[in-house]
């Protein structure tokens, strides 16, 4: 049972993303994975939860790009070039808009009232920005939260218990040092050791891995699941984050098997 839509919506649309690509690569009972695949992207549907049922046809797409496209050096290269090219184009004109994006986002109607929300989080990370709160010291406390100090609003003092944007709630608790050591060993180490495999079967194998993180990565700017250690998407993310690390640690398993200084010594005398 879920609490609301939100945390409902979003163990649905990550099972519609592993019963895809479990369909995808296996074609024993596809369609049975099939058929599961539309039941949850069905109860996805009837949660209203917009922010996930927006997102797993992106995170899908994306690991269908990894898993097909990526795999071609020349396409590879494009890719990255592309990509490079669009972060850049965006973030010149986020700085370029950013006075209309700072109204928007802190509008009441914005965002089902998020932008509140995040306006006192922005406050708050603004007066501790090097070491924040604390890990889980921010929201929940005795005290009700810090959250108190930084709105006028009521209704976010009395029943709101998160963020609901992973990143402002990292750096809120962690500061600027530790956020940025979540988002290294969370994002950017997995999906850099994602697109260095290069073996046609582990990259199958990752595909589910890669897409789920693409999909906790992109949830978490509209909801909160990072480092939340009760929260069935983090706990998705984690075993997503050991699979595609898994291969690294066969690697290493291997070449320890062949490095053994000890049976070079083995039977000779000093």
């Amino acid at each position: 049972m879920h609490i609301e839509k939100n945390a409902a919506g979003a163990i649905a649309g990550a099972a519609t993303i592993i019963f895809f690509f479990t369909a995808v690569e296996r074609a024993k009972v596809r369609w049975g994975y099939f058929s599961m695949l539309i039941l949850a992207y069905f109860f996805l549907y009837k949660t209203q939860s917009k922010t996930s049922f927006g997102l797993v046809p992106a995170a899908i797409l994306l690991g269908l790009g990894y898993r097909f496209l990526y795999r071609n050096a020349f396409v590879a290269r494009v890719l990255a070039v592309t990509s490079a090219v669009i972060f850049a184009a965006g973030a010149a004109a986020f700085l370029r808009y950013l006075p209309e994006i700072t109204s928007f986002v802190t509008d009441p109607e914005a965002f089902t009232g998020r932008g509140m929300i995040w306006s006192g989080l922005g406050a708050y990370i603004a007066d501790n920005w090097e070491l924040g709160s604390g890990y889980g010291s921010f929201w929940n406390i005795s005290s009700g939260s810090l959250i108190s100090a930084y709105t006028d609003q009521k209704w976010i003092e009395e029943f709101i218990y998160v963020g609901h944007n992973g990143y402002l709630d990292a750096v809120a608790q962690l500061g600027i040092v530790g956020f940025g050591l979540v988002l290294i060993a969370l994002i950017v180490v997995p999906i850099g050791k994602a697109l260095k495999c290069t073996n046609e079967s582990h990259r199958a194998r990752h595909t589910m891995a890669f897409s789920l993180v693409v999909f906790c990565a992109l949830h978490n700017f509209q909801e909160t699941s990072f480092l939340e250690r009760d929260n069935p998407l983090f706990v998705l993310l984690c075993f997503s984050l050991a699979l595609l690390s898994s291969q690294s640690r066969r690697k290493v398993a291997v070449a320890t098997q062949h490095f053994r200084p000890a049976e070079q010594f083995r039977g000779s005398r000093l």
